[in-house]
């Protein structure tokens, strides 16, 4: 169980990197309120891998970019009538930026 607001704050920053739990996250602010409750060595083996995936800062700007991007998109199609489901948005999201790459 998560216990302290640090170890709170280090999970939800470290799963901004991982999309299935920046995916189970989403909209969770506060995991002790929240009750989270996780395996010791699943824990560990999340830590480490998030932190040798921490996005580089141009790869940060690329995102943002992509991110731009994709809103200009949706607001154009909204704008036209255009309905878009989310799988849809996420993955276009996600060709965005391996294109970019």
């Amino acid at each position: 169980m998560v216990q302290t607001l640090e170890k709170s704050a280090e999970l939800i920053e470290y799963s901004k990197n991982d999309p299935v739990m920046s995916t189970r996250l989403a909209g969770v602010c506060d995991l002790v309120a929240a009750e989270a409750c996780y395996h010791p060595p699943c824990m560990i083996r999340f830590e480490r891998q998030c932190k040798q995936k921490q996005p580089s800062f141009a790869e940060e700007g690329q995102r943002d970019f992509c991110l731009n991007q994709l809103c200009f998109y949706l607001i154009r199609g909204l704008g036209r009538g255009h309905v878009y489901d989310m799988v849809d948005v996420r993955s276009t999201y996600e060709k965005m930026c391996s294109d970019m790459a």
